[in-house]
């Protein structure tokens, strides 16, 4: 007979799955997408900001402007899908990308 003290007790961060691999709490979930919410948060504001710009430079007649912003918007839009991509490979849940749109 085991006694309670001799159990092994369960990890408080992951639990095991039927197949042995680790399983992260929901603790450990929620502060990734906090984190990942955190990074993309600047890059949205940015995003914002330049598709506002390329509106007014467009509509003020500067096309030369408004493809140097588009370029710009370009890169940051491939920015925040980079990341993006990173925290699905990480096992992050989050759905952010609707705030994008």
């Amino acid at each position: 007979m085991l006694l309670p003290q001799s159990l092994p007790r369960p990890s408080a961060t992951a639990s095991q799955s039927k197949n042995g691999t680790s399983i992260p709490a929901a603790s450990d979930v929620a502060e990734r997408d906090a984190a990942l919410a955190h990074m993309l948060q600047p890059l949205l504001e940015q995003e914002a900001l330049l598709e506002s710009f390329v509106q007014e430079a467009n509509a003020q007649r500067k096309y030369e402007d408004a493809k140097s912003l588009r370029e710009n918007l370009k890169e940051i839009r491939a920015e925040i899908d980079r990341i993006l991509n990173a925290g699905e490979e990480n096992g992050s849940k989050a759905v952010i990308r609707h705030a994008i749109s």
